[in-house]
């Protein structure tokens, strides 16, 4: 699921991952990106989640994630540097960070990382 309220962002994340054999589903907000997660949450490995949108803020959203799906990857994505990001979540919260902007190789690489980190944490 890639939850982001720039279009082009969103446009790029998707492309990028259905290229590298990603199902994805595409929201514009974190209340879009939630309606979803509450009606298909099981069929989705990973979020990429933006950190700053209008509406659900991306802390709001990574909160309400974990409340329903406690396993599932969170991949922030944020202007934002790492640090700065960090300190707005829990160490447990999200599986990575990437900063904006990212090339779609850096972003394949940390979603399929992400993936595989929490299905080794599941076994």
């Amino acid at each position: 699921l890639v939850v982001d309220d720039d279009e082009g962002v969103r446009k790029v994340a998707t492309l990028s991952l259905r290229k590298a054999g990603f199902t994805v589903v595409a929201a514009c907000d974190g209340e879009e990106g939630m309606a979803v997660l509450r009606g298909r949450g099981a069929d989705f490995d990973a979020v990429l989640l933006d950190m700053t949108m209008p509406r659900l803020s991306g802390a709001e959203t990574c909160s309400l994630i974990r409340q329903l799906h406690p396993a599932l990857a969170i991949v922030l994505t944020s202007g934002y540097t790492q640090p700065e990001a960090a300190a707005r979540f829990g160490p447990d919260d999200i599986a990575g960070f990437l900063q904006k902007p990212f090339t779609p190789a850096t972003l394949v690489r940390m979603m399929q990382d992400a993936v595989h980190r929490r299905a080794q944490e599941q076994v």
